[in-house]
């Protein structure tokens, strides 16, 4: 048997067997409580021992193949702070693409930031936080740079795509052409290593809080 879970703190959505979930024995198909919160297996790849994180159960089948089939939609948790989080942002919500909101106050600061650069990071923060963005990779892959150092989970392609939507619709509002939209569009992932990359760097200080997301 095989389970649709999403991964709470950064909602990634993944096929995994049922062995992956902690304490969980199902009697069939139908035997799981979808607004419930289990710890299930997270593997960077196949060798990797994984770590529990907090996910939901979406379905369950017995097959892989029975759960690609079909779009499955994503009811709300109960106690879920991220949805509690959600929830109080809809309230005043900007839709950015992809299902992806953030409180109007917040958008309506990092649209006023200059640059590509700057704009897109500042939406990554708003988006993922830094402390997820901490835990995360653009691709997923391991870093030539540290070769000793394993994989990270790979930032969610929706939140992704819609930091470029925003790019796209602010550069055509600022008047610039389809051809050069495309071509500064590619820089995208690169502002978000650099993101990830500049978090990392900074150093843990006592009594300090978390850098401001507008960097």
């Amino acid at each position: 048997m095989f389970a649709y879970v999403r991964y709470i703190d950064d909602n990634i959505r993944q096929i995994v067997p049922l062995d992956y979930i902690k304490d969980f024995c199902p009697q069939d198909v139908n035997d799981f409580e979808i607004k419930k919160k289990y710890h299930i297996l997270w593997k960077k790849s196949p060798e990797d021992q994984g770590q529990y994180y907090k996910a939901q159960i979406l379905k369950l089948a017995e097959s892989e193949e029975e759960l690609t089939r079909e779009r499955i939609s994503i009811p709300p948790l109960d106690s879920d702070e991220e949805d509690c989080s959600s929830y109080k942002n809809s309230m005043n919500p900007s839709d950015l693409g992809h299902g992806v909101m953030i409180s109007t106050e917040k958008w309506d600061i990092v649209r006023r930031v200059v640059g590509d650069s700057k704009f897109c990071k500042s939406l990554a923060v708003v988006i993922w936080g830094t402390t997820v963005l901490k835990q995360r990779s653009v691709t997923g892959m391991k870093c030539n740079a540290k070769k000793t150092a394993d994989a990270k989970p790979p930032l969610t392609p929706e939140k992704v795509s819609a930091i470029k939507e925003c790019l796209s619709q602010r550069l055509k509002e600022r008047g610039h052409t389809s051809e050069e939209i495309n071509k500064r569009l590619l820089s995208v992932r690169k502002y978000l290593a650099e993101k990830i990359s500049d978090i990392n760097r900074i150093k843990t200080v006592s009594g300090l809080t978390q850098p401001q997301w507008i960097q």
